[in-house]
């Protein structure tokens, strides 16, 4: 049904029309949201919001195609909660399903722009979303919900507002139950957002595929969130990204972040990333599943080649110092070490990262000494089932010489 005016579109809401083409060329002011609450499709239309919703969506299988938005900044930009471009609600007990928010141009919220809560198995495509105040499309207690193709863009801090998001999957209540799941946010330019560029808080089977996110302090972020929160990310795959934290616009931190909370550990795959212009490629990785976690075949490894910490029986050789490297479930080990004295050359040092600990002792191979007269021993890394995980060790030694011992090989820490 053709609509080229509000009254109008109000009038075949009411109706229950089931399809509406708003061709309307003038801009829509809206004092009131528009309130989608049957199976619709809305095609076209520019509308204006000052403030609170333009949609509000309360039933299932709602599409909204190629509608322009404008949110309230131009004549109030203060941040405003209540500002939600889109807003989609369900609930736990009825969930809505297949919303899908495709070809959209969404600018000046002064807060969010799509936000679906309790939804289930929705899209949001190819719409263009820039300069607003909180997030530009966030999940909440969400499931099976994919993010793809679109382009969104400058969120800056304001007055008040210490976090903003690209992308963001949460929960409503802080509940196992809330938690958002197995959602996707693939193929997206997320550019200039102030906060963090997309992110998780303690997600289940978040997927963050093939974006790239240009210009965030924080490119990707897998995280619980503050100290009142209960539920770790999981099942997590970050794949295929570029991240790039040239042209921030607050002090760049890390590339992609992964971390848990005590007993809660978090798990995820990271892999063929590449990432430039940040402090650090990795951050957080503390109350991590090892075995469930799998670092590797990014641009940067998870530890380029650091110090052993030399606190044994042995000292650094000054030439080739010893240090190890770490990525996906592989630690290389080089340089030499020399023994102390002719007594006592057992302890060579520990690996002080955790994710170099292997889940019991690892061999990495027989190491002799470089004079021609020198002895010899095989070295090993004690595993998590030790006291001392982590420590290099020298077993089976032979000789009392001070010559320099190479440490050469690799192992699996699993």
């Amino acid at each position: 049904m053709p609509i080229n005016a509000a009254g109008e579109l109000y009038a075949a809401l009411r109706n229950k029309e089931p399809d509406l083409v708003v061709e309307a060329k003038a801009e829509l002011e809206l004092h009131r949201p528009i309130v989608l609450d049957y199976p619709v499709r809305v095609t076209g239309g520019r509308f204006k919001v000052q403030d609170g919703p333009a949609f509000v969506i309360a039933a299932s299988g709602v599409t909204l195609d190629s509608c322009t938005i404008i949110g309230g900044r131009d004549e109030n930009d203060s941040y405003s909660s209540a500002q939600k471009l889109i807003h989609a609600t369900g609930t736990q007990e009825r969930p809505l399903a297949g919303i899908t928010v495709r070809g959209c141009r969404l600018w000046r919220s002064r807060a969010d722009n799509v936000w679906l809560e309790w939804c289930v198995d929705s899209l949001v495509t190819n719409n263009v979303i820039t300069e607003y105040l909180y997030s530009g499309v966030m999940g909440v207690s969400a499931n099976r919900v994919v993010v793809s193709g679109n382009v969104i863009r400058d969120a800056p801090l304001s007055d008040g507002v210490v976090n903003t998001y690209g992308i963001a999957f949460t929960d409503l209540d802080n509940t196992e139950q809330a938690r958002s799941r197995d959602c996707s946010a693939v193929g997206n330019q997320v550019s200039l957002i102030d906060w963090e560029g997309i992110d998780t808080h303690g997600g289940d089977g978040i997927s963050v595929v093939a974006n790239t996110v240009v210009g965030c302090p924080r490119g990707i972020a897998l995280v619980t969130g503050n100290e009142t929160r209960h539920a770790a990310p999981t099942r997590c795959v970050v794949s295929a990204n570029t991240v790039n934290g040239a042209g921030s616009r607050r002090p760049v931190r890390e590339a992609i972040f992964l971390g848990g909370i005590p007993n809660v550990p978090a798990n995820a795959t990271i892999t063929g990333n590449h990432m430039t212009g940040h402090q650090s490629a990795f951050g957080g990785l503390s109350y991590i599943d090892r075995p469930k976690t799998f670092i590797g075949d990014n641009n940067f490894p998870l530890l380029d080649w650091s110090a052993i910490t030399m606190d044994g029986d042995y000292t650094a050789d000054p030439a080739n110092p010893p240090q190890y490297r770490i990525d996906g479930n592989t630690i290389w080990l080089r340089g030499n070490v020399i023994p102390k004295a002719d007594g006592r050359r057992t302890v060579i040092g520990h690996l002080r990262n955790g994710h170099a600990w292997p889940g019991a002792l690892m061999w990495l191979g027989e190491s002799h000494g470089l004079d021609p007269a020198a002895g010899r021993g095989v070295v090993g890394v004690l595993g998590a089932d030790s006291d001392n995980p982590g420590r290099v060790q020298m077993f089976a030694v032979e000789g009392t010489d001070t010559s320099p011992y190479p440490l050469s090989g690799s192992y699996q820490a699993l």
